[in-house]
């Protein structure tokens, strides 16, 4: 081991052990059914791909209902600058 290379004889007598170097651990408790559960829920949640827009009771996206709703404020705003929309 290289740390014995430069250790220092007088201070420590007895050679290091790579056990001198690695980290204690403490032991975790066990997890339980549900708390695995939730841990895959909470990173499914994080990680999964990104929901399509929800659909309201018409069928149809906020995006679509919004497209609609514009083309019918033109229409009317259009009407009542006294032109006629030919669509």
């Amino acid at each position: 081991m290289l740390a014995n290379i430069n250790r220092n004889p007088k201070k420590k007598h007895k050679a290091f052990k790579p056990q001198d170097f690695m980290p204690i651990r403490k032991a975790q408790k066990a997890q339980t059914a549900e708390q695995m559960l939730e841990t895959v829920k909470m990173l499914d949640k994080t990680y999964s791909e990104p929901k399509p827009p929800k659909l309201d009771m018409t069928g149809k996206s906020i995006e679509e209902i919004t497209k609609i709703v514009m083309e019918v404020n033109a229409k009317a705003k259009a009407k009542a600058l006294g032109g006629e929309d030919k669509r």
